[in-house]
């Protein structure tokens, strides 16, 4: 498994061959990667601005993300 974060997909391609077998090509500036499967996730802005978390002592960053240790 490969896992790369902060990277933009330029492009994405699929295509079947013969006996079923299928592969995903996904050009990124690190170069081409082939795979049986592919995952793509986002990330999302927080959400936290109307909760006033910092009335029960619940630090955030500047973006609004709830600040944790490594624990959690």
């Amino acid at each position: 498994m490969r896992i790369l974060t902060h990277t933009k997909a330029d492009a994405i391609q699929y295509k079947k061959g013969w006996f079923s077998s299928r592969k995903f090509i996904v050009n990124t500036p690190h170069g081409a990667i082939k795979g049986d499967h592919l995952l793509m996730a986002t990330g999302r802005p927080p959400n936290t601005e109307s909760l006033a978390l910092n009335k029960v002592g619940i630090k955030t960053d500047r973006s609004g993300a709830i600040q944790v240790n490594e624990r959690m």
